[in-house]
């Protein structure tokens, strides 16, 4: 390829459709676009519109007036149930109005509408969620991609709009590794308005029985808990329904301790069901290690996990 050749691709790769993950515009599943009086155009999940209620809101084309007909008196609070529904069919609708996180280049906190290496990952998760499969995935992700902030946002979606005593794991190689991921899941958590939980009252998130490694969300029953390779003790014969390993790459052999073994702990307590998931991931750090053979077994279909590979012209800053 010429210089010019290089530079036109690399425009193309630039090229993004629009991504609207509010009003539903190419987010994740098949929808159908609809037009609400309060809400304006929208595009909802096929599953969503197959509600009794929220069809006839859809056929009305408003939920002011569906109250109206129906003879319900607190129409806000119609309102609050459509968004709290739509919570639960549209993921990335709730991200982008419920989870709080750090962005690093805005001073201050936003929410989450995702980018092309999360929406990567997310949409490998849903698909397998959605078919009723064990999500196992194995991701190689270039800096800056920011993953373990979409795998741990889809979590709390989950734990906070999905199901009650769905317990998740953060394992990183060092403890520090594990408790900043959980700061992420704990702000998103402290940050939902009361009005959209179950009792009107904000989460609360408190240490199980007195453990500074687990902590609940007392209104679902719902445990985060953290661990490392370099203290494996927190894993083990744990009752997860997610596990999300991160950094790999950094995992090393040490005198009685292997990863593989730290592995076979975490996923033995694990049921192999729909609804379950267990996430490795890391940046590439060399070859021969624990995370290199895992994702050559799961390239050459030896292993349950899907291998998703995340190049760095996909981040903006690098292209």
């Amino acid at each position: 390829m010429t210089k010019d050749q290089y530079l036109k691709e690399n425009e193309l790769r630039k090229v993004e459709e629009v991504y609207d993950p509010k009003s539903g515009l190419n987010a994740y599943g098949e929808r159908k676009e609809v037009q609400i009086a309060e809400f304006g155009t929208l595009y909802l999940p096929v599953s969503f519109l197959k509600i009794g209620w929220i069809k006839k809101i859809v056929r009305i084309g408003s939920i002011e007036k569906y109250c109206e007909k129906a003879g319900i008196i607190d129409y806000q609070k119609v309102i609050i149930l459509f968004i709290k529904e739509r919570f639960i069919y549209d993921c990335e609708y709730w991200l982008c109005t419920q989870a709080t996180i750090k962005i690093k280049s805005r001073p201050k906190d936003d929410f989450l509408i995702a980018s092309k290496t999360q929406k990567e990952v997310l949409y490998s998760i849903l698909d397998d969620w959605y078919a009723g499969n064990p999500v196992r995935i194995i991701v190689v992700k270039c800096r800056q991609a920011f993953i373990t902030t979409i795998v741990s946002a889809f979590n709390m979606w989950v734990q906070t709009c999905i199901f009650k005593q769905w317990n998740s794991l953060i394992c990183g190689d060092v403890e520090n590794q594990a408790t900043n991921v959980r700061g992420i899941q704990d702000k998103i958590a402290k940050n939902i308005p009361g009005i959209f939980t179950d009792n009107g009252s904000k989460f609360e998130i408190l240490p199980f029985e007195g453990s500074n490694k687990t902590r609940v969300i007392t209104q679902r029953d719902c445990k985060l808990s953290t661990g490392s390779m370099q203290k494996p003790d927190n894993v083990r014969a744990a009752d997860n329904s997610s596990s999300h390993c991160t950094e790999v790459g950094l995992w090393k052999t040490t005198l009685g301790k292997t990863p593989e073994d730290l592995i076979q702990a975490i996923r033995g307590g694990m049921d192999d069901v729909a609804h379950t998931v267990f996430i490795l991931e890391s940046s590439p750090k060399g070859t021969g290690n624990y995370f290199y053979n895992q994702w050559i077994e799961a390239k050459t279909g030896r292993s349950d996990l899907k291998p998703v590979f995340l190049p760095w012209f996909w981040v903006p800053r690098y292209s």
